[in-house]
């Protein structure tokens, strides 16, 4: 994350949603709206993808606990990171 102060962070975090469009995961503190970021996704194939994005929620979930969405500057191929049978909601 590029932090609008200049300062750049990295944080390990497990994706509490994916979409074509967007990520949601838990964090550990408050990240302001427009915070521009890089995800580093892996793929079902074990291949590391870079995905840029931008905060576009960051909401209070219990104590210091925050969820956060980030929007990608494109859409990636969904069918790339989730197989099929979860992307339908069917095992």
């Amino acid at each position: 994350m590029r932090h609008p102060g200049g300062s750049v962070g990295n944080y390990l975090v497990r994706a509490r949603n994916l979409s074509s469009t967007g990520i949601g995961f838990l964090h550990g503190s408050f990240v302001y709206t427009g915070t521009h970021c890089t995800m580093a996704l892996r793929t079902r194939r074990n291949r590391m993808v870079n995905v840029e994005g931008k905060v576009v929620r960051c909401h209070l979930v219990h104590r210091h606990i925050h969820e956060v969405g980030i929007l990608f500057s494109e859409p990636i191929q969904l069918g790339d990171f989730v197989a099929s049978a979860l992307r339908m909601g069917t095992e």
